[in-house]
């Protein structure tokens, strides 16, 4: 009976009506996830909307200024479909630390790339390189906050 009296004491005093406040815990949980999402965003986007679907020609265009205009097509569309290789990696969460060591690499190597060979067709020109930069550092950042070591324990 004391229970069922606690119960009610509980309705009479509103707290149906106190707002939810996730832990702290529960709001860098969900922190990761989004940036996890993102991450996986920007591949996927670049994969099949920039590459396979070729709505965006400067990427042809790129490849065919590194690689030859004959097989400007078809890498531009295996690339695109690595890209949504890395999407599935990201999320997955399998080694977690090759893949952000890969992503880096990736990046690093095809904007060098692209910096040396065809610096008037990409999107901030030589800056490029400088947002390819900043967005290995989140990377890295985001491997760190995301390794095992960083998640609390429930």
């Amino acid at each position: 009976m004391a229970g069922r009296q606690k119960y009610a004491l509980r309705q009479d005093l509103g707290d149906y009506f106190i707002p939810y406040v996730p832990s702290q815990k529960t709001m860098k949980t969900g922190i990761r996830v989004a940036w996890t999402y993102a991450i996986a965003a920007v591949w996927a986007i670049n994969g099949l909307y920039c590459k396979i679907l070729d709505l965006v020609p400067r990427h042809r265009e790129i490849v065919a200024r590194i690689l030859g205009e004959a097989n400007a097509g078809w890498i531009t569309r295996a690339i695109g479909v690595l890209e949504l290789l890395m999407a599935v990696w990201v999320i997955s969460g399998l080694h977690r630390k090759l893949n952000v060591r890969v992503q880096v690499l990736v990046i690093m190597t095809m904007n060098l790339l692209e910096f040396l060979l065809a610096p008037d067709l990409l999107l901030f020109g030589r800056m490029n390189i400088v947002v390819a930069a900043l967005f290995c550092m989140m990377l890295l950042a985001w491997g760190k906050a995301t390794s095992p070591r960083s998640i609390p324990k429930t």
